[in-house]
C-alpha cells in the first residue's frame, strides 16, 4: 500500500500542472500502470469542502490522502521502487514537497472487511472516514494495536463500519503508523468523531495526526484516472446520488 499524505496540498513547482490535484491524479495514473496495482483512492477532508464552500482558495493542512494498493506487499520501500522504477520520479515531479510518504503493511482489521482490500469500490461522498497518522508508536505491542491505536475506542461510535491499522515501512518517515476507520451514512459530524477519537487516546504515549474525510474519487485498473476524477466531478456538479466510485 503507497500512501501520500499532503501536509500542505500545494501545486508542484514547475509548470507541468496546473494545480495541486492535477498532479496528484497523474502521479496515480502512473501507479495504476504499475505491476501489481489492485486499486487507488483519494479522500479529501470535511476542513477542505468547508474552505471550498467558503470561497477561500487555501487548503488547509493535511486536506488529501491518497492510497494505491499494490499485490503482494515489498518488504521495503528500496524493493518498492526497484519494482516500480518511474514511481521515484513521478512523485517528485508530479507532487509537492509538503508531503508524507507511506509503504504500508496491514497489521489487522476491526468490524467488517478491510477497506483497503476494495479500494475501488469505496462510497464517494457518502459517511465518514477518520485518519490519523501516529508518531512515537514504535515498539508497541501490535497484538493489542486495538487499544493503543484508539480504534477500539471508535467501535460504539455511530455508523462504525470498520477499522484498519496500517504499518509504515518506509525509512526515515514521521509517521509509523496509519489508522483508517470508515463510518457508514449514521456517522454523526465530523468534529464528534475526532472528540470520540481523542477520548479513546487519552494516556497513550504515541500523537497523531488525526483528521475526518470522506472517499473523493476511487480508481481500479481499467479506467484512466482522468476519465474516472471527471465523472465523479460531473456526478458531483449535477447532484448525483452518491455511489460507488468508478469501478474501471
Amino acid at each position: 500500500m503507497a500512501v501520500q499524505l499532503f501536509e500542505v496540498p500545494s501545486k508542484p513547482a514547475g509548470s507541468a500542472f496546473g494545480s495541486f490535484l492535477e498532479g496528484a491524479l497523474h502521479a496515480l495514473e502512473v501507479e495504476r500502470n504499475q505491476a501489481g496495482f489492485s486499486g487507488a483512492a483519494v479522500l479529501r477532508s470535511l476542513a477542505s469542502g468547508v474552505a471550498e464552500a467558503n470561497g477561500d482558495p487555501a487548503e488547509p493542512p493535511f486536506s488529501y490522502l491518497s492510497l494505491a494498493a499494490f499485490e503482494p506487499d515489498f518488504p521495503s520501500a528500496a524493493a518498492f521502487f526497484e519494482a516500480n522504477e518511474e514511481l521515484e520520479f513521478v512523485y517528485g515531479f508530479a507532487l509537492p514537497d509538503d508531503r508524507h510518504f507511506f509503504l504500508c503493511s496491514e497489521v489487522g482489521c476491526l468490524g467488517g472487511p478491510s477497506s483497503m482490500s476494495d479500494l475501488q469500490s469505496r462510497p464517494l461522498d457518502s459517511g465518514l472516514v477518520l485518519v490519523a497518522a501516529l508518531k512515537g508508536s514504535e515498539g508497541e505491542d501490535e497484538a493489542d494495536w486495538a487499544s493503543w491505536s484508539g480504534a477500539g475506542g471508535l467501535q460504539s461510535e455511530p455508523g462504525f463500519a470498520s477499522a484498519v491499522l496500517l504499518r509504515n515501512d518506509a525509512a526515515d518517515s514521521s509517521f509509523s503508523y496509519l489508522l483508517v476507520a470508515e463510518f457508514d451514512a449514521e456517522a454523526g459530524d465530523g468534529a464528534a468523531l475526532l472528540r470520540a477519537y481523542q477520548r479513546a487516546r487519552v494516556g497513550r504515549p504515541a500523537t497523531a495526526q488525526a483528521d475526518v474525510y470522506r472517499w473523493h474519487y476511487a480508481f481500479g485498473g481499467r479506467a484512466m484516472v482522468g476519465v474516472a476524477a471527471a465523472l465523479a466531478d460531473q456526478k458531483r456538479a449535477g447532484g448525483a446520488t452518491p455511489g460507488a466510485g468508478p469501478q474501471g
